[in-house]
């Protein structure tokens, strides 16, 4: 028996790890906002950043899902992953040496990055958080468009 997905793409694993990722990109962001407005925890301007790129990642996965034979949907996603990794990468830095500064900062409108990424949350720093959520989202985008190439998928 064939098992394939309802929606546009082709196999059911592509599918089922394209709409992981999109729960996962907007589970992460819906976070951000709770700990910003819920328990008053400020982002910096790579925060802001951060949750461009996870908007960006959930988008993509879920155009991958929903259209046929349209690699753009993975692109964005791919791309969205590198940026967040990008930006989580450069907050770590700050993060560690406890810079007073912040690449993208406006003269003091915003909290320092190296003050906002080093809050801890579940015993662990939101940069490293970070970190792993882009690094895990990057490996399922190559992952679902390893293998839409490896099964020959026209849709990848």
């Amino acid at each position: 028996m064939n098992m394939r997905c309802n929606l546009a793409c082709r196999t059911r694993l592509r599918c089922l790890l394209a709409v992981f990722g999109a729960i996962v990109a907007l589970g992460a962001l819906a976070l951000a906002f709770w700990l910003q407005f819920v328990s008053g925890w400020e982002p910096c301007a790579l925060c802001w950043l951060q949750r461009g790129a996870l908007f960006l990642l959930a988008t993509g996965f879920l155009y991958h899902v929903f259209t046929r034979r349209n690699p753009w949907g993975l692109h964005i996603a791919f791309i969205a992953a590198i940026g967040g990794l990008a930006a989580a990468w450069i907050q770590h830095g700050e993060v560690s040496t406890q810079s007073n500064t912040c690449l993208l900062q406006f003269n003091g409108a915003m909290l320092n990055c190296g003050e906002a990424g080093a809050h801890v949350f579940l015993g662990v720093t939101l940069v490293d958080w970070a970190l792993l959520l882009f690094g895990v989202l990057l490996i399922l985008a190559i992952l679902i468009e390893g293998i839409g190439y490896f099964r020959r998928d026209s849709n990848a």
